[in-house]
């Protein structure tokens, strides 16, 4: 979808998700962000397929939830810590 520049797109409650993906689940080792999703579900779901692309066991997700234009106010949905699963 194309948005022009007088467009807005709204999300539910101003709420997005952002899944990083760390190697191994660990902070410290590399990582990327993955994307920027307005739906849990649709998150939860890119980032399950994404770590079975990468070897099922290589980089774990961590997804972040963060309010649209509010300062330092985020919630982590799931910790990275080989446990994985909201």
């Amino acid at each position: 979808m194309i948005v022009k520049p007088t467009e807005t797109i709204k999300c539910k409650e101003n709420t997005l998700y952002i899944v990083t993906m760390y190697r191994y689940g660990d902070h410290e080792r590399h990582s990327y962000v993955l994307g920027t999703f307005d739906d849990l579900e649709l998150a939860n779901t890119e980032a399950n397929k994404e770590q079975e692309h990468r070897g099922g066991n290589k980089y774990y997700p961590e997804i972040i939830k963060v309010q649209l234009n509010v300062s330092k106010k985020q919630e982590v949905m799931n910790a990275s810590n080989n446990s994985w699963g909201i």
